[in-house]
């Protein structure tokens, strides 16, 4: 906010500064033309003055017309400043200056009253944090400049950073007074002309409004005040009342005095309220106010102005300092902040409690080549995990940005460097790593698993277009009845993440299912199409091992979803070979996983699914299984846990959560080796204690068999294994009814 307010008030003074150098102008010219009211005469008159603002202006002015008392007061209309490269910066439909042409002749820009009328200025900050108004107009000018009262209507300030507008005042009225009468230096470096310098100035403010407008179109605009008075002569400086406001915020200097030894001392406050940052642009997440108060101080001359401060940031403890030289001008910069809250500090911030140090110093000679350090550490918890530790350093010398960072939580740390040369077109990564190790993956995950994993990746070139390289590697990892052994992995995707291409790999080994091993898993993936495809190639297992498979899955990345179709996949299962082929599934961005279509066959039988799948604790799946032969899936899949023999065809709807859903389904048919084919109705209820199966036939002649039984369930209730592993002793209640049931024996 201070800043927007420095930018508008060094605009009012160049506005100033502009009419009274085109009044100059303007006279002295008229002492060259020696015309006074006729209109030919009144065109001389603006053709040289436009060509004598040069004098003050590093570019070009423009005046649509002149009119008036040449010898007391004239009006400008339409009057347009150019930059050097033929660039507006400044316009205005109307200035009006009345002046005193004996102050004119003896060289001094004495004006009476000077009123502009709808001007507009397009303040600009390059990316060497130079404002285009500096460039442009010459100041100090080259004559002294005295206006007794300056009146400014329907105003108009665009501020912008590197050419993309972030503020902007409007409806500026300002009432006050200027003066500037430069000083001739005695020193002259070589090769170029005696430098001027400000040998006194004074700028008074009796009043200012506006409205201040926010770079955000949804969001609202602040009422925007000033006054003050600021006075220098020589190495005198006296300032007093100084405070501009905007909606609740503002900047207060109450009272600033230095003296001829180079002493200065003062007090400052300044204020940002959240709520008008959040009113300025509403995406922007700040919650907590910002508020400073410190001193003004300087011992003696030609040593900096020390600014310290000690204040808050949305609740947090704050110290900063500030030395100024504003000779040069150069600025350095320290600030620290401790305790700070990011719940408190920024809307949308995990929950948790977060201690957070920062120290930033800033320093730069000139306007050009800041040089910058940044350090921060943090620890607390933050989204139910627990930081111990995070640090962060970076630092700004010559256009080059290095950074370091670590991050410690319980069971993994990683750390990271980069290396980015903003002095290109495009900032480029010149060097970039990133590293990391896990060693408890309960601790990180909370999840019941095993194994410990370790990788590093490097990246190089333009951002937005990056090269990644890296390596992952994992060891022993486990989760539940599934394991892996050794885990080796490797990616290198170009033009990250514009238009990623490229192509990686995964190589498993010693994988275990159960009590089953499988040796020798690969997978590979590579890229295609500028990343908006991709095909993962799968294969796994041997032809002597219990379990293989073969076949390839087609990425589809260019949607909202990331869609796969299965093309020519093939899983054996001991002595059942099964086929999956025209698959298609997708994945949302919310993580659901929807089956369009998934389907599996084998001389075994046919397995068929569709539906939507959120994580393995919701979702909703319709199955169908034809002629399922229950001899060979016992003996693919579990010798022992299917007592049964037959074929079985299915028709089911299951929707879970367990302790909301139940699973309801029909089997059409079942042959068993004591009954013939048979219609079966089934009814699966489960929550999260137990399952109830309600299994019933009925046969042409009524004839009824209902099976009802209730189980628990294991916990959790994911588990596979603790599944297969339930016993007679888990079922609760166990009903039979038979009706009109006719047993026949043959011998």
């Amino acid at each position: 906010m201070a800043a927007r307010h420095g930018a508008a008030k060094i605009a009012r003074i160049v506005f100033a500064a502009a009419a009274a150098a085109l009044a100059g102008a303007v006279g002295l010219s008229l002492l060259a033309v020696g015309v006074a009211h006729t209109d030919p005469g009144r065109e001389l008159v603006k053709q040289q003055a436009e060509r004598e603002a040069r004098d003050y202006i590093r570019g070009e002015v423009e005046i649509g017309s002149l009119s008036g008392w040449l010898f007391g007061s004239f009006t400008l209309r339409d009057v347009y400043v150019f930059d050097e490269d033929d660039r507006l910066v400044a316009a205005a439909a109307r200035v009006t200056i009345d002046y005193s042409p004996e102050e004119l002749v003896r060289g001094v820009a004495d004006l009476d009253r000077v009123t502009v009328q709808s001007p507009v200025v397009f303040a600009d900050v390059d990316e060497d944090a130079r404002l285009n108004l500096l460039e442009v107009f010459e100041i100090p000018p080259p004559l002294p400049v005295a206006i007794r009262d300056l009146a400014v209507s329907d105003g108009e300030v665009e501020i912008a950073v590197i050419g993309r507008q972030v503020a902007a005042l409007r409806a500026l009225e300002v009432r006050g007074a200027a003066r500037i009468e430069p000083e001739q230096a005695t020193w002259f470096p070589p090769g170029r002309p005696p430098a001027r310098q400000f040998g006194e100035i004074l700028v008074a403010i009796e009043s200012l409004s506006g409205t201040l407008w926010g770079p955000d179109p949804r969001g609202d605009t602040l009422a925007v005040s000033g006054r003050g008075r600021v006075e220098r002569v020589g190495d005198e400086i006296d300032a007093r009342a100084v405070r501009f406001e905007a909606g609740d915020s503002f900047v207060d200097l109450p009272e600033l005095t230095g003296d001829d030894d180079g002493r200065m001392a003062g007090r400052v406050a300044a204020t940002v309220r959240a709520a008008d940052v959040r009113a300025l642009s509403p995406r922007l997440p700040l919650e907590g106010d910002v508020e400073l108060t410190g001193e003004v101080l300087r011992e003696r001359a030609g040593e900096p102005v020390t600014v310290p401060l000690a204040g808050a940031v949305a609740g947090a403890r704050t110290h900063a300092f500030a030395a100024l030289v504003p000779e040069q001008p150069r600025a350095d910069l320290e600030v620290e902040i401790l305790d700070l809250d990011p719940t408190a500090a920024v809307r949308g911030a995990p929950q948790g409690e977060l201690a957070v140090d920062v120290h930033a110093a800033a320093r730069g000679e000139g306007v050009a080549g800041p040089d910058a350090e940044i350090g921060a550490s943090a620890e607390g918890q933050v989204a139910g995990q627990r930081l111990e530790r995070a640090e962060l350093s970076a630092a700004l010398a010559q256009r080059i940005l290095t950074a370091d960072g670590s991050l410690v939580v319980p069971g993994a740390r990683g750390a990271g460097q980069a290396r980015i040369d903003l002095g290109r077109d495009i900032p480029e990564l010149t060097a970039g790593e990133l590293s990391f190790s896990i060693t408890d993956i309960p601790a990180l995950t909370g999840l019941d698993a095993a194994g410990r994993a370790r990788g590093s990746l490097e990246a190089t070139g333009p951002l937005g277009a990056l090269a990644i390289r890296g390596a992952i590697r994992g060891e022993e990892l486990g989760i539940e009845q599934a394991g892996v052994g050794d885990v080796r992995a490797d990616v290198e995707v170009l033009r990250f993440p514009d238009a990623p291409r490229g192509g990686g790999g995964v190589v498993l080994r010693d994988i275990r299912l159960g009590d089953e091993q499988i040796s020798g898993a690969e997978a590979r993936v590579r890229y295609r199409d500028r990343g908006e495809r991709a095909v993962a190639q799968l294969s796994a297992g041997s032809p002597e091992e219990p379990y293989a498979a073969r076949g390839q899955i087609e990425l589809d990345l260019s949607d909202e979803l990331t869609r796969a179709s299965v093309e020519a996949l093939s899983l054996r299962t001991r002595d059942v070979m099964w086929r999956a082929g025209g698959s298609t599934f997708a994945v949302t961005p919310a993580g659901e996983l929807v089956l369009d279509r998934f389907q599996m066959s084998s001389d075994a039988g046919r397995i068929a699914a569709e539906g939507t799948a959120r994580g393995v604790r919701a979702g909703e799946v319709d199955v169908r299984i034809d002629e399922l032969d229950l001899s060979r899936m016992r003996s693919a899949f579990a010798p022992d846990a299917l007592p049964w023999e037959g074929e079985l065809a299915l028709r089911t709807h299951m929707r879970w959560p367990p302790e909301r859903g139940r699973a309801i389904g029909e089997i059409d048919s079942l042959t068993m080796p004591l009954l013939t084919a048979v219609d079966v109705d089934f009814d699966i209820g489960l929550t999260a204690e137990e399952v109830t199966v309600s299994l019933e036939t009925l046969g042409e002649d009524d004839d009824l068999v209902e099976v009802i039984v209730t189980a628990a369930v294991p916990d959790p209730l994911y588990d596979i294994g603790a599944w297969t592993d339930l016993g007679l002793g888990a079922i609760e209640e166990l009903a039979l009814e038979i009706a009109d049931v006719e047993i026949i024996s043959r011998r």
